[in-house]
């Protein structure tokens, strides 16, 4: 008997018996409970599905490319080379919502740099040595009006 058990039994008056479930407990108190009803180690989010259905132009170009190229007729390779250039173009106009995330954070971070190189030059001592050397001169002209 474990410590805990020990502890329960001990809690519990004589003859009454710990709960078994934790629903029974949660129905006892009044404690609506979550059970899980999905498939043991299936990952949340994830579905086995079947796949989307091949187009027969995409069945024909994957059967294309299990062959060596120099298995290949002209009009098999040509049929081959433009299904590739017509995904290649729509994965460009389509972008995903990770591309899309990954271009905003380049921009941000290249603005961030910009803004970073700004501040260092205006702290270096030598920019500071002309900017000084710009007051003198100013004041030296307007002493002249």
């Amino acid at each position: 008997m474990d410590m805990m058990t020990a502890l329960i039994r001990d809690i519990l008056p004589d003859g009454e018996q710990p709960f078994k479930t934790p629903s029974a407990q949660s129905e006892a108190a009044g404690i609506e409970y979550l059970e899980h009803y999905g498939v043991r180690g299936m990952h949340w989010g994830i579905r086995n599905d079947k796949p989307h259905p091949m187009s027969g132009d995409a069945k024909k170009a994957a059967a294309l490319k299990k062959k060596p190229v120099h298995a290949l007729t002209n009009k098999q390779l040509k049929t081959l080379n433009e299904r590739k250039q017509l995904e290649s173009q729509h994965a460009k106009l389509n972008p995903g919502k990770i591309l899309t995330g990954k271009q905003k954070a380049e921009v941000i971070l290249g603005t961030l740099g910009i803004g970073y190189t700004i501040y260092n030059m205006a702290t270096h001592p030598a920019t500071r040595a002309l900017i000084g050397i710009g007051k003198k001169s100013a004041t030296k002209q307007l002493k002249l009006f």
